[in-house]
């Protein structure tokens, strides 16, 4: 199964699934798969499951076929399946999410499962929500830092805490800010500008890049205000006045004091 993205979220229509090419049958793997699995660029609501958020998710989990469960790919992630090794490899900045009954486990990249190991943890995760046991551990799991593998997250309903990473483009625009703030805090007008300039690289970089969403627009504003708040500096200096003013008023007073 798949998502229809832009008829959902562009469109307007109800959520809704649709059948897929079903490339991963034929490996055991009856998915819905869903990329751009932790978007989170909705500002005031939830994008994140190819832009479903998660209470529509959760009800579209009652409409998928029985054996049928989510497969989730982060955005700059992949999930690398080597046919001949039977393996599975997350590859890139975030985790692939196997998710069935509003239950969920993530596989961090650079890990390795077989790839029969997803439909087993999703055969866990159904069963446990019914009560009949929990997931366990991953012990087919491998990575070279070796820490333990994937972690249960709370389903809907149940309060646990969510955590949403925002993008590479987003996280950029942050990190310059911060180095301009902190350049305009200490009148560092080198390093105002010097940040200015490197947002203005980091999206020139991207400019070529798919988004589908205000990710562009929000870089722009950051640097519009930015250039603004260099203006304003450069209006009033960066050097403080005693600084400027200290000496002369100090000297004068010298020269007053001995013409008396």
């Amino acid at each position: 199964m798949a998502v229809p993205v832009y008829e959902v979220y562009k469109v307007g229509e109800e959520a809704h699934w649709v059948e897929g090419l079903d490339l991963l049958g034929p490996l055991g793997l009856p998915v819905a798969l869903i990329p751009h699995y932790d978007n989170a660029e909705g500002g005031t609501h939830d994008t994140r499951f190819s832009y479903l958020g998660e209470e529509r998710l959760a009800r579209l989990e009652d409409d998928l076929p029985d054996g049928v469960f989510v497969l989730g790919v982060d955005e700059h992630t992949a999930l690398c399946l080597d046919l001949d090794a039977g393996t599975a490899l997350v590859a890139g900045r975030g985790v692939v999410t196997v998710r069935a009954r509003g239950r969920s486990t993530t596989i961090e990249s650079g890990r390795t499962v077989p790839i029969d190991r997803l439909a087993e943890m999703a055969d866990e995760l159904a069963r446990s929500s019914s009560g009949a046991g929990s997931p366990s551990a991953e012990p087919d799991a491998t990575t070279d830092d070796g820490h333990a593998p994937g972690t249960v997250t709370a389903g809907p309903g149940t309060g646990g805490p969510v955590v949403i990473r925002g993008s590479p483009l987003l996280e950029a625009v942050r990190a310059h800010e911060a180095t301009f703030r902190a350049g305009r805090d200490r009148g560092d007008a080198p390093a105002m500008v010097g940040a200015i300039l490197a947002l203005e690289d980091e999206m020139w970089s991207w400019r070529a890049d798919t988004l589908q969403s205000d990710e562009m627009d929000r870089g722009r504003a950051a640097l519009r205000s930015m250039v603004s708040d260099l203006g304003q500096v450069a209006e009033s200096g960066t050097r403080d006045p005693a600084t400027v003013v200290g000496p002369v008023s100090y000297t004068h007073l010298d020269v007053y004091k001995r013409q008396w």
